[in-house]
């Protein structure tokens, strides 16, 4: 559960204002999903022991014989904050990316995780969608996840998707307070299609404009 406190803590520190949402993904990856929302913690009012009680109902659907779930959080998408998502990337990427720039590196499972980046400013749901988009396309990750509302994975519960049970989310390395944030402007810069429906990474990866760049290209620029 300590893992869990410290990331709610950190992404609230850094977005002041900005309520976070706790949810329950019943039966992940079965095709059989369903999402229960397990509250907020609301960035004014919330208490400690209000938390706590969110993490323990937390806890039992992690742990649940009938119906396991994957606990997932993320700051209210209807708000503007300055968290940006990115999912499916590799370990190795992850420590990278964290070097480079503020963000806290999740794993999700064993060689693969999620990372939560710090921009400099609060960002737009739309915003964010943008953006995400460049970093999906920059890093490989998840083309799927960059709507700018997804959820990601909480620190401090365990994997329940079939092959994986059993497998903790993890902290790899939280760099928010030690490297540069997200230059929001000039990473939005890099989104040609905002304001118009987004193409596809195929056309953006085969002639459409924007191209994914080599491996070690440093994000410390944006």
């Amino acid at each position: 559960m300590r893992q869990a406190i410290y990331t709610i803590e950190q992404i609230m520190l850094r977005s002041p204002g900005v309520d976070l949402q706790i949810a329950a993904l019943h039966r992940p990856g079965t095709g059989d999903e369903r999402l229960e929302m397990l509250g907020t913690v609301d960035a004014m009012g919330n208490t400690t022991d209000d938390l706590r009680e969110i993490l323990r109902q937390a806890r039992g659907a992690n742990c649940s014989k009938r119906s396991p779930a994957n606990i997932l959080f993320r700051p209210d998408p209807s708000q503007s904050h300055p968290w940006l998502f990115c999912d499916y990337l590799g370990t190795e990427r992850l420590l990278a990316l964290a070097s480079q720039i503020a963000g806290i590196a999740i794993q999700t499972s064993e060689g693969n995780g999620q990372a939560r980046l710090l921009a400099d400013r609060p960002m737009s749901q739309d915003e964010r969608g943008a953006a995400q988009r460049v970093l999906s396309l920059h890093l490989d990750g998840d083309p799927g996840s960059v709507s700018g509302e997804k959820w990601g994975r909480l620190p401090g519960f365990t994997n329940q998707k079939p092959g994986k049970q059993g497998q903790w989310t993890n902290i790899l390395c939280d760099t928010t307070g030690i490297q540069p944030a997200v230059i929001a402007d000039r990473l939005l810069s890099l989104a040609p299609w905002r304001g118009v429906r987004a193409p596809s990474v195929c056309s953006l990866s085969c002639g459409g404009g924007l191209k994914p760049p080599a491996r070690s290209l440093s994000l410390s620029g944006l």
